[in-house]
């Protein structure tokens, strides 16, 4: 392989890379910038994209260029950003699993009282 391919290589591995990192870095965004963007599906949306990223073996490949170095470092700040924030969103979750439990048990209640009260006409 000549080194113009192999450069043409690292050109589309960076790339694609980037765009992967673009991807995350949206995911992160969204569930940093928006209160109610705090959901267990995002949730699990921005850690598939982290694991995505953290796995890539593209990642050692794909060169040091400084668009990939500016991606790199905006995911990074972001990444730091959402650790702090992580006791932040579990609580929240905390919360919301509490009150869908409560839910769950007055929907209960409410079932047994119809029930009851179908025997008793």
């Amino acid at each position: 392989m000549s080194s113009t391919e192999h450069k043409d290589e690292g050109l589309a591995t960076a790339g694609q890379l980037i765009k992967k990192i673009e991807s995350a870095s949206m995911a992160l965004r969204k569930v940093l910038g928006d209160r109610a963007a705090v959901s267990v599906e995002n949730l699990t949306e921005v850690f598939a994209a982290i694991r995505r990223i953290a796995v890539d073996p593209q990642y050692g490949a794909a060169g040091d260029s400084s668009e990939l170095q500016s991606t790199l470092s905006e995911y990074r700040r972001l990444l730091e950003e959402f650790k702090a924030r992580l006791p932040q969103f579990q609580g929240r979750l905390l919360a919301e699993r509490a009150r869908l439990a409560q839910r769950g048990s007055h929907s209960a209640a409410v079932e047994n009282w119809v029930q009851a009260h179908r025997q008793t006409r």
